[in-house]
């Protein structure tokens, strides 16, 4: 199962999930153009999507030109059902793709699309419709492959923890740094919403990932940080401040890796051996 973050901040998010016999699109908050170019990097398209599912509705994930696009494509969009509603209520295009047959219901525990199971779980985020993470996961011969994402979370919870336990990758947002935050020229209103309800700061996420990892019977391949702020945080500190509370913490050695604004980050092939994985980003 292969993971790659085509991009992750206030700019645009969007994930794909892809193996031999398909792929997963999570969110879509870049220009058409931009998904084309990066899944054409990949040897995928539009086409070859099995399913896009959306995190939620701000613009940031959902851009109602690639919506048209997987319309165009006949690629199905699925939401949990409280999302589903306020998509609805909300997006001409959204109710265009229910209209053409093409809006699925992400019903619980967990759904097929294509060669993956997938479940949601709502996290706090000041979204209309809530905010879902979603885990990812792949039968193979003698082993079960988990991929969870959220990346924009307001605080966590235990069940949270819970669907982050015993993930092969985890995908976390690490927004900001507390005290760039706080000197940084944003009015108040909207640091007291970013700290308080809007995203995670470099110290939750790590405290948060030391919990995941208490509650497991194994360490992941590799964990990526996502969202990180261009304004109140750098890639560096994200890194730092993670990778040193778990080293703190007992659980050092754990691959670690940024996501970046407006660009892909590296392809993680979960289930390969590190040599396998260098060589697909090499080559790609």
């Amino acid at each position: 199962m292969n993971v790659r973050v085509l991009g992750s901040s206030s700019a645009g998010n969007s994930t794909v999930v892809w193996d031999e016999g398909g792929a997963i699109l999570i969110d879509c908050g870049f220009r058409a153009s931009y998904i084309h170019r990066h899944l054409e990097r990949l040897r995928l398209s539009l086409s070859s999507i099995s399913g896009a599912i959306l995190t939620h509705l701000h613009n940031d994930h959902l851009h109602e030109e690639i919506i048209e696009e997987l319309i165009g494509n006949r690629v199905p969009i699925y939401l949990p059902p409280k999302l589903r509603l306020a998509a609805k209520k909300t997006f001409t295009t959204i109710r265009l793709a229910d209209a053409h047959g093409l809006l699925r219901t992400l019903e619980e525990p967990q759904i097929d699309i294509g060669p993956f199971s997938v479940g949601a779980f709502e996290v706090f985020h000041d979204a209309p419709g809530g905010c879902y993470g979603y885990t990812i996961r792949k039968e193979t011969p003698g082993r079960s492959l988990k991929a969870v994402l959220a990346t924009d979370v307001g605080f966590t919870s235990r069940p949270m923890v819970e669907a982050f336990a015993d993930a092969d990758l985890m995908i976390i947002e690490s927004n900001h740094d507390p005290d760039m935050l706080e000197n940084s020229g944003r009015p108040d209103w909207l640091k007291r919403r970013i700290r308080e309800r809007g995203h995670l700061s470099n110290e939750e996420c790590a405290r948060f990932l030391v919990e995941v990892l208490n509650a497991s019977n194994d360490p992941p391949e590799a964990i990526m940080l996502a969202h990180v702020s261009q304004e109140c945080n750098t890639v560096d500190l994200a890194i730092e401040r993670t990778t040193s509370t778990l080293a703190e913490n007992g659980y050092g050695g754990i691959r670690v890796l940024p996501t970046f604004r407006g660009k892909p980050n590296e392809i993680v092939k979960i289930g390969a051996p590190q040599g396998e994985q260098m060589n697909l980003f090499a080559e790609l």
